[in-house]
Formats: C-alpha cells, structure tokens, sequence
C-alpha cells in the first residue's frame, strides 16, 4: 500500500495535536485537543464555534514550512535512521497563533547554518533509538525576532541552528550541543 504524501502529511499533524493535547493540564485536554485538530485538519470547532485555518488567515499553510531542496539534500547527508528534514524546519507554535506576539515572526534557518544542527541531530536520532520513543522536536531555529518575542536568551543557541527543544511521551527536555 503506497501513502501519498498529503496523507502522510495530515497523519503526522494529527498525531502531532494528539501528542499535544495528551501533554496537556488533563483540565483543559479537550479544548487544546480541539485548537490543535483544527489547526492539523485545516477545519473544527474551537470553542463551540466552526472555524478553517483560512478564518485565521493562515490559509492552508502550516507550522512545518516546505523543504528548500538544498536543506533536504544536505539532512539527507546525514544518514539519521529516526528524523525526516521537515522536522527540523519546524517555526514553532508561536510562530502560528495569531494575534500572539510571535506570530510570523520565524524564518527558516539561513542555509549557511544547516551544519550547526548536524551533530544535535546525530544526538536526538541516537537518543530516539536508545529510548525507543518517538521525539517530537518543538522548538529549533529562531530568527532574531521570533527569539525575542518568545523570550529567548540572547545568546540563545536556536538562534545559530544548535539547539533543539523536544517532547518525548510523557516528559520534556532540552538540548543544546556545541
């Protein structure tokens, strides 16, 4: 059976709402849970009320920005058993919300820092296979602006495309590798 990659697409937001929402306060599970599928589905009810990703303006695009070629070949080079190179394009959730501070404010990393990130991810694709989990990567490269209104260090490493923040099951970690 061959999945196309729409579907793949769709499967791998879902699941990223889901991994969410499951992280969440158990109090407000639901109502992340709704948020995030509506975001990951293009369409649902948040609050009662039906809503598409277009209502938002966000049209049909999503926090997991298209690969520039280059940046697949050069993840590729790699050789990771565990991490596609889209994971590592990820602008973050605030860079998503609209109205929130850091709204539109990531970029995709500038191709002359994608070799800052190889040996971060040598490290989370061995971490991933050692914990036999999966790794969901929330937080890598940060423009200048999105850094700061994120509240970033100022030196912060996801600034150079050498950290990555990341949720595994049911706890949260951080790494920075120089």
């Amino acid at each position: 059976m061959r999945i196309t990659q729409a579907a793949y697409h769709n499967f791998s937001y879902t699941l990223l709402a889901k991994v969410i929402a499951d992280e969440s306060n158990a109090r407000w599970r639901n109502d992340i849970l709704s948020r995030k599928m509506t975001l990951a589905t293009g369409t649902g009810k948040v609050h009662g009320e039906f809503f598409t990703t277009q209502d938002w303006g966000v049209g049909e695009t999503t926090a997991v920005s298209p690969l520039p070629q280059s940046f697949e070949e050069h993840f590729k080079g790699l050789h990771l058993k565990h991490f596609k190179a889209s994971e590592f394009l990820f602008m973050g959730a605030a860079h998503m919300k609209p109205g929130g501070s850091a709204f539109g404010l990531n970029t995709k990393p500038p191709s002359e820092l994608w070799p800052n990130i190889d040996l971060t991810a040598k490290v989370l694709d061995e971490l991933r296979a050692r914990l036999g989990a999966p790794i969901v990567l929330t937080s890598i490269y940060r423009s200048p602006a999105y850094n700061k209104a994120v509240g970033g260090a100022s030196n912060s490493q996801h600034l150079y495309f050498r950290a990555a923040d990341f949720v595994v099951r049911s706890y949260t970690a951080s790494l920075s590798v120089n």
